[in-house]
């Protein structure tokens, strides 16, 4: 009816210094955010301004007439044009042919270590560097864990015109009560932090 029927905390969130969970504690997400960003890309979808088989580059014309590697080195890579853009649907399945940089240490794992991906000021940053990067496979050939979240988190941006954090913050944090979900924890909230073990 409304109630909260029960609520418990279990274990410690800081062995060392033996402080237990508690109700209010952060715990980090890590890739649980990719399923907020695949929220935030449905309240796009429903609202009419993405559909599920846009072309990314609609949002994103950097990323328009990209290649797939089909072998030679790091150095030299062998490369292709990809069959057919990448659309949001790729993006939000994983079959975009974007992978990771930490995934191995074959000629595209190192092309994108190298790109250096995760330093920068912001995402319009990000993309730049993926504009630059090959695709392992061509889009809706197969499933590759990547990059594919942090590309949907950039046409958000474009799409919506906010910044991707103030998105999630109007459209999901603030509405469903998430007062303590964000990309940083503020340092009045970092005693509440768990340590992760």
């Amino acid at each position: 009816h409304g109630r909260i029927v029960d609520v418990r905390a279990y274990g410690m969130r800081d062995r060392e210094n033996r402080l237990p969970m508690e109700r209010d504690t952060i715990c980090r997400v890590y890739s649980m955010s990719k399923i907020i960003t695949s929220v935030a890309v449905l309240c796009l979808l429903e609202d009419g301004v993405l559909r599920l088989d846009d072309p990314v580059d609609r949002f994103l014309p950097e990323l328009k007439q990209l290649k797939v590697i089909t072998g030679g080195t790091t150095e030299a890579p062998l490369l292709e044009p990809a069959q057919r853009p990448i659309t949001l649907r790729h993006l939000l399945t994983h079959t975009s042919g974007l992978t990771y940089d930490f995934a191995g240490q074959s000629p595209i794992h190192l092309l994108y270590k190298n790109a250096d991906l995760w330093s920068g000021p912001d995402l319009q940053d990000f993309i730049r560097k993926v504009a630059t990067l090959p695709l392992q496979h061509h889009p809706g050939d197969q499933y590759t864990y990547g990059i594919n979240t942090d590309v949907l988190g950039a046409v958000i941006e474009r799409a919506s015109g906010q910044r991707f954090g103030a998105f999630l913050e109007s459209r999901l944090f603030a509405p469903l009560g998430m007062v303590d979900t964000g990309f940083d924890v503020p340092p009045e909230k970092l005693p509440r932090l768990a340590k992760t073990y």
